[in-house]
């Protein structure tokens, strides 16, 4: 069986723990990259699912990018952090999820 990890900053790190995710802290995107490498080139490839930063993934390198593209698995999922007060509503969330994956925006009903 495949196993979750999440990727993500000191603030929802404890949040994850608790729900007994396996957790990995970083505060920067170079160490998030550098960890989510580590998850790819795992031996065992036992990571079915990464849960990222969203913030993390801004300015991915190249490479890596092509990376979480072309592997089916682990599927990484980019989680939304709130900034400033602003929460943005799953629904635009998703819309905004699938018009960057088939290029055009989709009205949700």
């Amino acid at each position: 069986m495949k196993k979750f990890v999440a990727i993500v900053d000191p603030e929802l790190a404890t949040g994850f723990r608790l729900a007994g995710i396996e957790t990995i802290e970083v505060s920067t995107k170079e160490k998030a990259w550098e960890k989510l490498r580590q998850v790819f080139h795992s031996s065992e490839e036992e990571w079915g699912l990464v849960a990222i930063n969203e913030d993390f993934l801004v300015d991915t390198p190249d490479d890596l990018e092509k990376e979480m593209r072309i592997r089916p698995v682990p599927i990484v999922i980019p989680i939304p952090v709130l900034k400033e007060g602003k929460v943005r509503g799953g629904e635009e969330y998703i819309a905004g999820l699938v018009k960057e994956c088939i290029g055009y925006y989709v009205k949700l009903r």
